[in-house]
């Protein structure tokens, strides 16, 4: 799917509403970048529902996951699954993910 950042994005704005009971997110492939990380970030946050998030083979590298671990570690969050395979990451963020590890008791 070719949703790209303005897609991923006002996908996000439907996903903060109170009502929203989506518990699966699959973005793969979806051609989006970090650009769109922070409206995922806040999902993140404010879903009591969204439990597995998978966002594998898209362009949100470091800078995305630097946003994402940021939610991940936030107490509200409670995200179970996340999928961040083929993201184009390098080792800088791995202390990060290590962190969310221990910090995020809701991550298998």
């Amino acid at each position: 799917n070719f949703l790209e950042d303005d897609g991923v994005i006002t996908l996000c704005e439907s996903l903060r509403h109170p009502n929203c009971k989506l518990q699966e997110l699959w973005l793969m492939g979806c051609y989006f970048t970090s650009v769109c990380c922070m409206d995922l970030a806040t999902i993140l946050i404010h879903s009591e529902n969204l439990k597995t998030l998978k966002l594998g083979n898209n362009k949100i590298y470091d800078a995305g996951v630097k946003e994402l671990c940021e939610a991940l570690k936030h107490p509200k969050c409670k995200l179970e699954n996340l999928g961040l395979e083929m993201c184009e990451l390098t080792s800088a963020y791995c202390e990060d993910l290590a962190l969310v590890f221990t910090v995020c008791k809701s991550l298998r």
